[in-house]
């Protein structure tokens, strides 16, 4: 069975491409604008990682960890943004643009 990503970015377009080549890739990839709809997402059907921009208006993707670890749900989260400011300690980052090859090699390392 094919693992779930779920891809949270705001800008439609980069959320569009990414899910396309994830699913290129072979995985089920479910997507949302912004945190918020990240967290309703994630409580209809965990999913097996999270991709989020950082930067996004109403609960940004630091935040989305936040509210993640406050309710107990423990998923993998990568975050991707222009800078990796305000990062959490141990939590995977990858710079936009986002290096394909590179995502492709952290979700294979994450998910097994």
């Amino acid at each position: 069975m094919a693992h779930t990503v779920l891809v949270v970015e705001d800008h439609a377009p980069s959320r569009q491409l990414l899910a396309s080549l994830l699913a290129r890739q072979g995985y089920a990839v479910r997507s949302a604008p912004d945190g918020l709809a990240a967290l309703d997402e994630i409580g209809r059907a965990r999913p097996d990682l999270v991709l989020s921009d950082i930067h996004m208006p109403g609960l940004d993707g630091i935040g989305l960890i936040r509210r993640l670890r406050e309710d107990g749900i423990a998923v993998p989260v990568v975050l991707v943004s222009d800078d990796g400011a305000g990062v959490p300690a141990g939590v995977p980052f990858l710079p936009k643009p986002i290096d394909f090859l590179a995502l492709r090699a952290l979700l294979a390392q994450l998910l097994g």
